[in-house]
């Protein structure tokens, strides 16, 4: 099961009396969709005083715990952080 993401990757076999291995061609593993269970969003602080910022922090990460990139736009509308409201960028 391919579960790292990399690229140039090969596969290669040497048995003990060669002199050196027989590799694959090249291939890629690349990174899979956001998944629940490895995903994380956690903010900085326990307590917050009303008027202070509260910083979130979502970290998508597929099946296998790669990292998921490309996504902020999806999280503009789907991060909810009760009784806040988002500042402006």
């Amino acid at each position: 099961m391919a579960n790292t993401v990399g690229t140039g990757l090969k596969a290669s076999v040497k048995l003990t009396d060669w002199s050196s291995a027989v590799e694959s061609t090249g291939y890629a593993i690349t990174v899979g969709d956001a998944a629940q269970s490895t995903s994380a969003v956690v903010v900085d602080n326990t307590t917050y005083v009303a008027g202070t910022d509260i910083t979130v922090t979502v970290t998508l990460k597929d099946a296998e715990g790669n990292l998921v990139s490309g996504q902020a736009s999806a999280l503009t509308d789907t991060v909810t952080v009760p009784n806040a409201t988002q500042k402006s960028q």
